[in-house]
């Protein structure tokens, strides 16, 4: 009954569900409290999720990757990094080895500050956990970088991080990249990376193609949408 108001999102429900299991002395579970957990977050109220942590460890009932992993999530996506981190360190001193899912929720919440710095450890503490970042790691980088301006750096991403780790980088990241270029004025870079992702065995998808539109439709060069329209209809 939990996880059913809980997938539709009806937090309040299944909230009220956990209250009568309480009231009536029923052993609430570490499946259960995740979901609860998992409910409260996909609302945003991390203030719930964080009472039925405590309340699991006054139950005895010790939190796991899962309930570290979804917790640290929803707090990056609030935008309240300071409490991701400290659950971070929490999770490791007891012992519980952090996933790619984790690390890149950090890795999320660092760039929505623009900390630098920050998303710097985090990705030595990847390599550190032998955790590989990934195209979703470099996305998340890209973004930062385009946004704190240094383009430099956002290409830095795709040149060296694919082959450092071991991954080829897909559409989405170059279309990241793209979207950088665009947003700091260098739609001939953007139209450039188009070209590099065919050669590197990528097919550019629709978003690509929408995000190079857009920028193409901004910098008024007829040019550019010329040559997108005639490769989008021929793909």
């Amino acid at each position: 009954i939990v996880r059913g108001f809980a997938q539709r999102k009806e937090c309040g429900r299944a909230m009220e569900c956990y209250e009568d299991m309480k009231r009536q002395h029923v052993k609430v579970g570490l499946v259960v409290f995740n979901t609860l957990i998992d409910a409260c977050s996909r609302v945003g109220d991390m203030d719930g999720a964080a009472r039925l942590f405590r309340d699991m460890m006054g139950a005895d009932c010790m939190p796991d990757l899962i309930t570290y992993s979804t917790l640290i999530k929803g707090y990056c996506v609030r935008g309240e990094l300071d409490q991701a981190l400290e659950l971070f360190g929490l999770m490791r001193k007891k012992g519980i080895r952090p996933d790619a899912i984790v690390f890149n929720s950090l890795l999320d919440g660092c760039a929505k500050k623009q900390s630098l710095e920050l998303c710097q450890q985090v990705v030595r503490a990847m390599e550190d956990a032998g955790v590989n970042p990934s195209n979703h790691s470099a996305s998340i980088l890209i973004k930062l970088y385009g946004r704190c301006r240094d383009l430099d750096a956002a290409f830095k991403v795709v040149d060296e991080m694919p082959r450092k780790y071991g991954f080829r980088p897909n559409a989405a990241v170059f279309t990241c990249l793209m979207s950088a270029c665009i947003a700091n004025g260098r739609l001939e870079s953007a139209m450039d990376l188009r070209v590099r992702m065919i050669r590197a065995g990528e097919v550019p998808d629709e978003k690509t193609y929408s995000t190079l539109l857009r920028g193409a439709l901004r910098s008024s060069s007829v040019e550019s949408l010329c040559v997108l329209l005639r490769a989008a209809l021929q793909e």
